[in-house]
């Protein structure tokens, strides 16, 4: 009798270990999304940042510049991954623009975004950063 109480004690501690591994891991769990969702945030606000200070241009005399002859540059279009759209969107939606954001999907033939061919992405998040509260 004593080998099964000795037992049982072990198999508690187990039981006890792996609800503290379960619990340990569910916080673990939720920082990493709280991280993500961070990185997120940062790169909205990064890309915001950039797309604003490249939009401004300082005016400079133009006596003080050596005209040169330049040949017109095609504007590139700025490709874009599925997390960095997928953070654009969010953005928007949580900013009071979900109905809107969801229809921009749904016109491009696709009922959600990861179904949305990569080439779309550049229109789209044109489209969408077009949305204003005005």
């Amino acid at each position: 009798m004593g080998k099964m109480k000795e037992l049982s004690a072990i198999l508690d501690s187990m039981v006890e270990c792996g609800n503290a591994l379960v619990t340990s891991a569910n916080a673990l769990k939720d920082l990493c999304e709280n991280i993500v969702s961070c990185g997120n945030t940062l790169q909205n606000a990064a890309n915001a940042l950039k797309d604003f200070y490249s939009s401004v241009t300082e005016e400079e005399p133009k006596a003080a510049l050596p005209k040169k002859e330049t040949t017109p540059k095609k504007e590139t279009e700025k490709t874009y991954t599925l997390e960095e759209v997928r953070a654009i969107l969010s953005a928007k939606s949580k900013a009071g623009f979900r109905e809107q954001v969801k229809e921009m999907i749904t016109k491009r033939g696709v009922d959600n975004l990861t179904k949305l061919d990569s080439s779309e992405y550049p229109s789209l998040v044109k489209e969408v950063e077009g949305l204003t509260n005005g």
